[in-house]
């Protein structure tokens, strides 16, 4: 829950706490979509890379090429060190499985007529689009950057800001986060009735 409804529920009622692994990354869209200025420096040397080594192709994620994104997930998983039930492998899963059910946007990218990479997300309120899973094959140095970098050139005309969501705590992923030089870390918070 955003800080601005704390007021509402009274201290000696219920019980509000926070994590800071569970804040949102908010990124101005024009930001993400120019690379332009000394912070994003390596984003944009990664961009150029792989743009100067690969001709990648975006079509818009939809039933007909929902299994190419599911094999790339696949794939992403194969390529963690972390375990499944560790990553957000199911739930990213679970959102290609019900795609059409959920109205979700999504991005998926070839390479060579094969599939490499793909972005979900969504409408968050007229300002603002939440990106809920980013998933790429690591044989394509620089797709991670396209990819933000693509994704917000198309949605710059209408959203001011994009959410990447939080890090689950994990300092790889709070690191990359916090490389893309956030405007703000939204903390949210958790309530539930005093015991």
């Amino acid at each position: 829950m955003a800080e601005e409804w704390l007021p509402f529920f009274p201290a000696d009622i219920f019980c509000i706490s926070s994590d800071d692994s569970e804040s949102d990354y908010i990124y101005l869209t024009k930001n993400m979509a120019s690379f332009a200025g000394k912070q994003y420096t390596r984003h944009r040397n990664h961009l150029n890379q792989f743009v100067g080594a690969y001709h990648p192709l975006d079509i818009p994620l939809g039933a007909d090429n929902l299994q190419d994104a599911m094999t790339v997930l696949e794939a992403w998983q194969e390529e963690s060190i972390t375990a499944a039930g560790k990553t957000d492998f199911a739930v990213c899963k679970e959102a290609l499985q019900k795609f059409p059910e959920l109205a979700l946007w999504g991005t998926l990218y070839y390479i060579e007529n094969k599939p490499a990479g793909f972005i979900i997300g969504e409408a968050l309120n007229d300002d603002m689009f939440c990106l809920h899973f980013a998933k790429a094959s690591k044989a394509y140095h620089g797709i991670y950057e396209f990819m933000f970098n693509d994704t917000a050139v198309k949605l710059q005309p209408q959203y001011r800001y994009l959410n990447l969501e939080e890090d689950m705590g994990n300092k790889n992923l709070r690191k990359t986060k916090s490389s893309y030089g956030p405007e703000q870390i939204l903390k949210k918070y958790r309530v539930s009735l005093a015991r």
